[in-house]
């Protein structure tokens, strides 16, 4: 026997392809692909199930390992598949943050509707999941992308203040921690944009709520003078009418 495989893994697959194929009247084309803890898994072909007295199944099919793929090669096409899988192909640990970046950049040129990317960006940041030092590593790189218009449509699909290593709906505790880690990388793109800042609008900025800071993240980057951020701020200040 050149490999083994169990019963409980051989019947469905072998009566999925058998229904696949009689459904659309064409034949079925199999295909193994590896992905989490795969790296130095291999499987010899063919895989087979034998019996004393006679063989039961043969499976003789390609297998595509995503672990020994090149993630940065594939986080660059115009593959929403592709695009999504690069999660957990290779890649370096110190290249992840620029993975996400490449990946982002490819997805936001692609003609597909939004809830396609929103699908697309939530598998990739979910496998595996950023740490709290990456995720606000990618979105300082993030907010540096220069078409107000593109990290608009990109950070609707790939909010950056929600990927922080938690779960949403996290305690009150958890939510005040990313609420001022929001408020540090603001103040930290502020200060490169606009050089030191008086210490009340520092204090405001500490006292916004996620949702603010959120938005202040994107419109921070068309500011050129103190003034207009003074400008913002008052108006997030001022009482809602209507």
């Amino acid at each position: 026997m050149t490999g083994s495989i169990s019963r409980a893994t051989a019947v469905p697959f072998y009566f999925g392809i058998g229904a696949i194929t009689s459904k659309f009247k064409m034949p079925v084309y199999p295909v193994l692909i590896l992905s989490h803890g795969a790296g130095t898994l291999d499987i010899p072909m063919p895989v087979t199930m034998d019996f004393p007295d006679r063989r039961i199944l043969e499976f003789n099919f390609p297998i595509i390992n995503l672990t020994r793929l090149d993630a940065r090669r594939y986080a660059a096409l115009q593959n929403t598949a592709g695009l999504a899988l690069s999660s957990v192909m290779k890649i370096a640990p110190a290249d992840r943050i620029r993975l996400g970046i490449d990946m982002v950049g490819s997805l936001a040129e692609m003609p597909v509707e939004e809830p396609v990317r929103a699908t697309v960006a939530g598998f990739f940041f979910s496998n595996p999941r950023f740490s709290r030092r990456e995720t606000l590593k990618f979105h300082e790189e993030l907010a540096m992308i220069r078409s107000m218009s593109r990290r608009e449509r990109i950070m609707q699909w790939t909010n950056p203040w929600i990927e922080l290593g938690v779960e949403r709906g996290a305690d009150s505790g958890l939510r005040e921690g990313r609420r001022r880690e929001a408020a540090v990388l603001v103040l930290r793109q502020m200060h490169r944009r606009l050089g030191s800042l008086p210490t009340d609008v520092e204090d405001a900025i500490h006292s916004l709520t996620l949702r603010p800071l959120e938005f202040l993240g994107v419109a921070l980057l068309d500011f050129k003078r103190p003034a207009e951020l003074a400008a913002w701020l008052r108006r997030q200040s001022s009482p809602k009418r209507g």
